[in-house]
């Protein structure tokens, strides 16, 4: 039910993002997730609109994988994320911003290349959780309608369970950290 209501909000403020006047960007993702040992690699879309000048509302899809060591080399994050974002222009095509707000991360089933106990291959399915996140960014318009943005993202988030085989366990796994977006932006 949870993961419904995400996708229903995203719906929506996707569509306000659309009446609103904005745009959206497309972007790829480099994260340093916390207690896995690989960086996270991935990218997403984000829908804007703004609200007065300054003042813009974000929602944000994404995605990262290859993160982890061997067992979680299958796995893979997906999230929602909606956030407020100051901007302050710089002239006429360069504007900086900040922002913060929370999002949903979807972590699916995935199996496991390293034996855990008595077996081989165990089926591994984290929890799905809520966390938070603030960001400072630059973009740059070329024209109007199209642009280019970079972006640093600082995630706090965890998960306190675990599933293995059917088994409930409980952790503290720490999956947020610094990461940077860099991507296309469009305008409408």
């Amino acid at each position: 039910m949870r993961k419904l209501s995400a996708v229903i909000s995203a719906i929506a403020l996707s569509s306000m993002a659309a009446m609103a006047g904005g745009g959206f960007g497309v972007y790829g993702s480099y994260m340093d997730m916390g207690d896995y040992d690989d960086p996270g690699m991935g990218g997403g879309l984000k829908l804007q609109a703004d609200i007065v000048e300054a003042l813009g509302v974000e929602v944000r899809l994404g995605g990262l994988t290859d993160y982890g060591d061997e067992a979680a080399r299958d796995s893979y994050m997906a999230s929602v994320e909606g956030n407020l974002t100051l901007g302050i222009p710089l002239g006429d095509v360069l504007k900086v911003y900040v922002g913060a707000g929370g999002g949903y991360y979807v972590f699916p089933e995935y199996e496991s290349d390293v034996a855990l106990g008595s077996s081989l291959e165990p089926n591994i399915d984290p929890d799905d959780v809520f966390g938070f996140f603030a960001v400072a960014g630059l973009q740059i318009m070329f024209n109007p309608n199209f642009g280019v943005f970079g972006e640093v993202k600082y995630l706090l988030a965890e998960y306190d369970s675990i599933v293995i085989d059917d088994v409930d366990l409980p952790v503290d796994i720490d999956f947020g950290g610094l990461g940077i977006n860099a991507g296309l932006l469009f305008r409408f």
